[in-house]
């Protein structure tokens, strides 16, 4: 890669990290994904949203799980039984309104929040 190609591209890397940071970034956040990830859970969705959201997170914790057992040759009902746990607490986070935006989002409102109280940002 040419220097100049080198260059822009760790611009572009800089500027998502920024981007990331504030409220304006949701719309990359929630569309971010990694084809190339090895684990399915970051093929499919941003690995920030894990970190700012329940419902996120304990998807994380389920996709996981089921990586984990997929190689094992397992019976049906063990298949139901391995990662039964993981996959209540994702349905009760769904029922519970957990995917609501304010619930997804909810580090972007403390940062806005924070702005509006003229403090300083975490």
């Amino acid at each position: 890669m040419s220097e100049g190609g080198a260059e822009r591209l760790m611009n572009v890397e800089n500027f998502m990290r920024k981007i990331k940071q504030v409220p304006q970034g949701v719309p990359i956040i929630l569309r971010e994904n990694k084809p190339e990830a090895v684990s399915t859970y970051e093929k499919h969705f941003g690995a920030d949203l894990a970190a700012s959201s329940d419902y996120f997170r304990d998807l994380n914790k389920f996709l996981n799980c089921v990586d984990k057992n997929a190689s094992k040759e397992l019976s049906e009902a063990q298949q139901e039984k391995v990662c039964a746990k993981e996959f209540k607490a994702v349905r009760m986070h769904g029922f519970d309104n957990q995917l609501l935006y304010h619930n997804v989002n909810k580090k972007f409102f403390g940062y806005e929040i924070s702005v509006q109280r003229h403090e300083a940002p975490n």
